[in-house]
């Protein structure tokens, strides 16, 4: 008989047995450079689906415990390359079984971007990043205000360890430079009124972030500093005005 995930109704194509095996290969520990080789083309529209699922399936089964830390962060790294490599086909899926993998991918951001190891939270970030410059305007909105909430709440909760200061600031700083960010971020995403200023919030904290208490400067101050230049040079390129494809984005109610 026919392989039953195949022949299933609304669920897709099964994956090639080559991208099975760049999937399974990279599960077991390849290398970041060997992950970028192996889906340097990219994935068939019908099989890019397939992967994502299977990361994300590997992702929400990996064990946490002694000496087990590690796996989460990887497979955060191998689902930003498999993101990247999916591309279009992410962008506009073509059925539903599709839809409900790209709902996943979402909550897999926000789920794991709510640690507080700082390495874990680094590769949930990054994630996020890639999924918005991917999607824009289609579904990246609402995960990118949920993100841009937590991280700011991590950054500047008094019990935050050092280092996921860093880590948060890092991640602002280069949140600061992906195409419509600044703007998406200055209309709140939705426009919702009741909702936080984020752009706001996201100025101050930089702000008091770039503030030394006392002498000298620490790497903590110069990140934000950073961050603060890096969206300054943004605005001085680009402005706050909305680019088209940034516009599906706005619309009311879009993080409900």
């Amino acid at each position: 008989g026919a392989d039953a995930s195949a022949a299933s109704p609304g669920f897709g194509v099964a994956p090639q047995e080559e991208d099975v095996r760049s999937v399974r290969s990279l599960l077991l520990g390849a290398h970041s450079a060997g992950a970028a080789t192996a889906f340097e083309g990219g994935f068939e529209r019908e099989h890019a689906f397939a992967v994502l699922a299977t990361v994300i399936d590997a992702l929400a089964g990996a064990q946490e415990g002694p000496g087990l830390d590690t796996l989460p962060c990887r497979l955060l790294s191998l689902l930003s390359i498999c993101v990247s490599a999916a591309g279009e086909a992410l962008r506009h899926p073509p059925g539903v079984y599709q839809c409900l993998v790209r709902v996943r991918l979402l909550s897999v951001v926000a789920v794991n971007a709510s640690t507080e190891d700082p390495e874990r939270l680094a590769a949930a970030l990054s994630l996020s990043r890639r999924v918005f410059s991917v999607l824009r305007g289609e579904a990246a909105g609402s995960m990118e205000v949920l993100m841009a909430r937590i991280a700011l709440a991590i950054g500047e909760e008094r019990r935050s360890s050092a280092a996921l200061k860093e880590v948060v600031l890092e991640a602002l700083g280069e949140m600061c430079v992906v195409p419509g960010m600044l703007q998406e971020l200055y209309v709140n995403f939705d426009c919702n009124l009741q909702s936080p200023n984020l752009f706001q919030k996201v100025v101050l904290f930089l702000s008091k972030s770039a503030l030394p208490i006392s002498p000298p400067l620490s790497s903590h101050n110069l990140r934000a500093l950073e961050a603060l230049l890096r969206a300054l040079q943004t605005l001085t390129d680009d402005g706050l005005a909305a680019p088209d494809s940034a516009a599906g984005a706005v619309s009311p109610g879009g993080a409900g």
